[in-house]
């Protein structure tokens, strides 16, 4: 349903907008941000954005997509 985002989880899966994300105990909500003109990824637990998102910060943190705001309602917790 979302759009691409280029950018694949750390296992190697393709990420895109609407998808949750989780990595070391935090989950994260991909969104694109017109302002910023980049995806951003919005903490669910802390309510804030951490900004654009990369390849490198999924990596990093290993980010893997563990479901979507549209299938999964019970992860979606800024609602």
């Amino acid at each position: 349903v979302g759009q691409y985002t280029g950018l694949k989880d750390a296992k190697g899966k393709r990420i895109f907008e609407g998808d949750i994300i989780e990595g070391y105990g935090f989950q994260h909500i991909i969104q694109y941000d017109e302002n910023m003109a980049c995806f951003t990824g919005k903490c669910t637990d802390l309510q804030e954005y951490v900004g654009g998102i990369d390849q490198r910060w999924i990596d990093e943190f290993k980010k893997v997509v563990i479901g979507n705001v549209h299938e999964d309602q019970e992860l979606n917790k800024t609602e």
